[in-house]
């Protein structure tokens, strides 16, 4: 976005129009990307955040026949809490972009994670949301 910043729209309005006043997508902004992953025509929600990746940002995309947990199966591997990249984060359930990138800025901040459970110490991460993600990850 050209102009990014916390908006107030009124009620019902659209992810489309939170684009508009926020100037628009950048020369930088993956278009390929939103145009796959974002519904323009979204009614959004207060406090929503909306994240665009840049061309330089790598991205993973689950395929439409292939559900977040399966995603993660086919590989046999749970995601590292202390390894994995924010896209193979964001394939856990309860992991969105900011999550996925808020542990990853604690894992550098405090040298890692020592056991799964140091999970419950990050700000944002409330009790259900942490039982959610805890059985789905590992060191």
């Amino acid at each position: 976005m050209l102009k990014p910043n916390i908006y107030t729209l009124p009620k019902n309005s659209r992810l489309q129009d939170a684009l508009i006043l926020a100037g628009g997508l950048s020369d930088k902004a993956n278009r390929t990307w939103v145009s796959q992953n974002l519904n323009l025509s979204k009614i959004l929600n207060d406090e929503e955040k909306i994240y665009i990746p840049t061309l330089s940002e790598s991205t993973f995309t689950p395929s439409l026949n292939t559900t977040k947990l399966s995603q993660n199966t086919t590989t046999n591997a749970k995601p590292s809490l202390n390894k994995s990249s924010l896209e193979e984060l964001i394939t856990v359930n309860g992991i969105g972009p900011a999550t996925a990138k808020l542990i990853i800025d604690w894992r550098q901040s405090n040298g890692g994670f020592k056991t799964p459970e140091d999970l419950a110490k990050l700000p944002g991460i409330g009790p259900k949301t942490y039982a959610k993600i805890l059985p789905q990850v590992t060191l």
